[in-house]
């Protein structure tokens, strides 16, 4: 099976790609023994292309039901958008320890593709200290040739995490040791359209949040610091701590424009609210890619396609843009993908069916 980064290049590729609409679907187990079916998907795409029929709707117009899921759309997200079709990602970078340090750190990238689905990278060591270029090749990520990515991409996050135990981490002598820091400084992010090739300069604006927990002392393990007055870096932060979480500390940077709502808004089956004894207008917790996700209820139907009776669906890059704004976090992977037909005559469906 190809990643799930790699299906959707594959998919938008094939015949009436263009009208692909990634789908998440997870269980929600509801009060007395019941189950609800939660869709996070394309709500413009369901809107426009997605029949239901009438009297499951209220005789309400699917693309009135479904706008107002879609707000902010998935372009006004935020991020730093990656030129071209990049097959590797570099991030120039230079650590510098004082003290005992706070163990070795590894850096992951959360990028999100043109279907507003999000996917974090895998970690990647940096060095003990000084300068290198750490390299994300998406070739692996994707499942090369076969699958790509949906570009274009856009960097969504950036996340840290030191003091894992790792061989360099203060805390592996199980002695008391001086609290150390160390500062991070990503000197240029780059892309490069072949994992071999050369890497051409991406511009990003300032303004990055950082997202870091508290120490046992009540301060925060991480600080962004001033930027090089000329504007030639990306970002440099400070950070400590790592010899006092045997489990690790987690860091999220967000870079400028990522700003993700405090609720998402929904639609719900009369039968989901029942189940949770909610209303039109209520704010209902939903469980969906490892967290609580509070979700505004918009309209209430009868009935949500290939859902039933007893279902909620959100937009997926709204909940993206939560999870992204929240900790660098990504969506989960999306379980199907719906290709509807244009009309009666349409022979896209079968044509990418066929492939």
């Amino acid at each position: 099976d190809l990643p799930a980064m790699g299906q959707a290049g594959r998919y938008a590729a094939l015949p009436g790609g263009e009208g692909v609409i990634p789908v998440i679907r997870n269980t929600q187990e509801l009060p007395g023994g019941r189950s609800a079916q939660v869709l996070a998907l394309d709500a413009a795409g369901v809107g426009e292309r997605v029949p239901l029929r009438a009297d499951l709707r209220d005789g309400r117009e699917m693309r009135e039901l479904f706008a107002p899921l879609s707000k902010p759309s998935v372009p006004e997200a935020g991020g730093i958008p990656l030129p071209g079709k990049p097959q590797r990602v570099d991030l120039d970078v230079e650590l510098r320890v004082s003290g005992v340090g706070s163990g070795r750190p590894g850096i992951g990238l959360l990028l999100r593709d043109r279907f507003g689905l999000t996917y974090r990278t895998p970690m990647v060591q940096l060095p003990a200290t000084g300068a290198a270029t750490t390299s994300v090749d998406l070739d692996a990520l994707t499942g090369a040739p076969l699958g790509s990515a949906a570009a274009p991409l856009t960097l969504a996050g950036i996340a840290l995490s030191y003091g894992a135990g790792d061989a360099t981490s203060d805390f592996r002598k199980g002695e008391p040791v001086a609290a150390g820091s160390a500062e991070l400084t990503v000197h240029r992010l780059a892309v490069a359209d072949s994992s071999a090739g050369r890497a051409e300069p991406v511009a990003a604006p300032a303004g990055w949040t950082l997202s870091a927990p508290a120490l046992t002392d009540g301060s925060p393990a991480a600080e962004l610091l001033p930027d090089a007055q000329d504007g030639s870096d990306l970002l440099k932060l400070r950070y400590r701590g790592g010899h006092e979480a045997k489990a690790g500390i987690q860091l999220a940077l967000t870079p400028p424009g990522v700003r993700g709502a405090a609720e998402v808004p929904g639609i719900a089956t009369r039968a989901y609210l029942a189940g949770v004894g909610a209303a039109v207008g209520d704010l209902v917790p939903v469980p969906l890619g490892g967290v609580s996700v509070p979700v505004r209820i918009t309209a209430a139907i009868g009935s949500l396609p290939v859902a039933g009776d007893t279902a909620l669906a959100v937009d997926l890059g709204s909940v993206g843009g939560l999870l992204a704004a929240g900790g660098a976090r990504e969506l989960p992977a999306p379980t199907e993908w719906w290709l509807p037909a244009k009309s009666a005559a349409d022979t896209a469906p079968a044509r990418a069916g066929a492939e």
